[in-house]
């Protein structure tokens, strides 16, 4: 049995010291479609983003939004550890936060060493395959790169070799991860490629970056001043050639590309920048036609499942790849929908993007799906009138077991890409320079592993998954109450304890159920996944 965990709401009361924060703030509800900008783009191209623009990012839960206009001790805001459905006002992002968390890496390295499946079968597959430390790069001798599939190449072996050290502890391979950024960073002045190869390129080489960085607590001994030259290098050098209006795939694709960029160089602004194509598109729209409710409709059809099945699954899963990136620095965007020019084919289309590679995986597998001609609304055009494309069907991409991952993270669940994932030959999941991949190692979880082993907000209370029993610890000496109910409001368990406890949950039915701490001191409300 796996036990999932994931809180969705935030500590409602926490030690005074944690609650105030001397901010100016107006709350106003927009339209989660027509959203002012949030960056500002010079006539010259050149990225530049308004600074002190904090403000807490819309999880597709709520309207409104709050945003910081100046630090004044002039208005006090009496803030309960985070805002409804969103993060600290004026919070970071989270590192690592890309694809990988700290606790994920820690799950890869612990299970690898203790020899646990799948994890230690994965890295089997792993450890001698793809990439070594004495590589060469794609890139030689160029200062001004012209071919476009060089980044692409050079970040994809980066990423490899970043996982390896993650996966082994060996230092060789993080010390040749580095010095390929490096000599990009150091060589590289200027970029003439396309977004969509250099989007690959730049998402994977900025996640192998981030957990380079941060992962292990800097274990990988990456110079401070190095990392400091690679974030200035991202957003000046290749950030200009992904982000700017590409539609379809190649959309998606830069789309991923700004997101990591923005992890990495911890830029709230840009990072607002990227949740905002997710929704919305780039602009100019015409040629910026890539956002989550452009590329799928209503169905779950999408806007290339009519040209073939490597498109298809490419174009939606850099999608998901920013959905989880996000998700990693808490914004819900599996949730997102937008019904603003869509046309109705009797569906809803909530989850935009669950259903999306619902339907993806369904049809790979076998499965009839519906089909139509697709509307591409950006531009007023019906594309690929002849039915869906069968060509590439059956040929998966490693993204399925991300998918499952994060859908499951977000209380979903995932019939069709738990059917790839478990289907003949597909695991240990692979990787190309298409798809970081490599999701048997990455994203397994097994009974007793938690997805979010902390209660997001409340440091004062921590919570850890052993076999069946959720462990919750308080602080204080006085008697605290744990109350398990159902999302309807029926209470499952109720439980008066001192300090701490273990909470049985084997005998529960799969669901999603609210757990309400309170100590008299501090107090949580969070929602539990249970996932057998």
């Amino acid at each position: 049995m796996s036990l999932v965990l994931r809180h969705w709401l935030p500590s409602l009361a926490l030690p005074l010291h944690t609650l105030f924060h001397f901010c100016r703030v107006d709350f106003q509800e927009t339209s989660a479609y027509h959203r002012p900008p949030r960056y500002v783009r010079p006539a010259e191209g050149r990225d530049r983003w308004r600074q002190g623009d904090c403000r807490t990012s819309d999880h597709g839960l709520t309207q409104v939004e709050s945003k910081v206009r100046n630090w004044k001790f002039s208005t006090l805001l009496f803030v309960f550890g985070l805002t409804i459905f969103g993060r600290n006002l004026c919070a970071l992002p989270v590192h690592p936060g890309g694809y990988l968390t700290q606790d994920a890496l820690t799950r890869v390295r612990t299970n690898v060493a203790n020899g646990k499946q799948p994890w230690a079968s994965a890295w089997a597959a792993l450890k001698n395959s793809y990439v070594e430390t004495n590589v060469g790069l794609r890139l030689g001798a160029a200062t001004n790169v012209t071919d476009a599939y060089a980044m692409q190449e050079d970040g994809w072996k980066a990423w490899v070799l970043t996982i390896k050290w993650v996966a082994s502890g060996d230092i060789a391979y993080a010390n040749k991860a580095e010095s390929i950024i490096d000599t990009w960073v150091n060589q590289v002045v200027s970029m003439n490629t396309d977004g969509l190869r250099t989007g690959r390129g730049g998402d994977q080489m900025a996640n192998a970056a981030e957990i380079l960085a941060y992962g292990f607590n800097g274990s990988a001994k990456w110079p401070s001043p190095n990392i400091a030259k690679a974030k200035a290098w991202f957003k000046n050098v290749p950030l200009p050639r992904y982000d700017t209006a590409y539609s379809a795939n190649w959309g998606t694709s830069a789309l991923c590309g700004v997101m990591a960029t923005a992890i990495f160089c911890d830029d709230q602004a840009l990072f607002n920048h990227a949740v905002t194509i997710y929704k919305n598109g780039f602009s100019p729209l015409k040629d910026g036609c890539a956002g989550v409710t452009q590329y799928i409709d209503a169905t779950g059809e999408d806007a290339e499942s009519g040209r073939d099945q490597g498109h298809s699954q490419g174009g939606i899963a850099h999608l998901m790849e920013t959905a989880l990136m996000a998700w990693n620095q808490g914004v819900n965007l599996v949730a997102y929908t937008d019904t603003f020019g869509i046309r109705k084919y009797g569906e809803n289309g909530a989850n935009r993007i669950f259903i999306g590679l619902e339907y993806t995986a369904k049809y790979n597998l076998g499965g009839t799906v519906p089909y139509h001609p697709f509307f591409e609304y950006c531009n007023d055009v019906t594309i690929y009138p002849n039915g869906i494309s069968a060509t590439g069907r059956g040929n998966y991409s490693p993204i399925w077991e991300m998918s499952t991952y994060l859908f499951n993270k977000a209380g979903l669940n995932p019939v069709y890409s738990s059917k790839v994932v478990a289907s003949n030959g597909y695991q240990p999941e692979y990787t190309n320079a298409d798809h970081t991949g490599l999701g048997t190692l990455l994203y397994s979880l097994s009974p007793g592993d938690a997805i979010e082993p902390r209660l997001d907000g409340a440091k004062e209370i921590s919570s850890r998954l052993v076999g069946n029993a959720l462990r919750i610890n308080v602080p204080g000496s006085g008697v605290a109450q744990v109350k398990l109910l159902s999302e309807s409001g029926k209470s499952m368990v109720v439980k008066q304890f001192n300090r701490n406890i273990e909470l049985d949950l084997g005998n529960l039915k799969n669901g999603v159920y609210v757990m309400r701490v309170n100590s008299g001191i501090v107090s949580n409300t969070s929602k539990i996944l249970l996932v057998r």
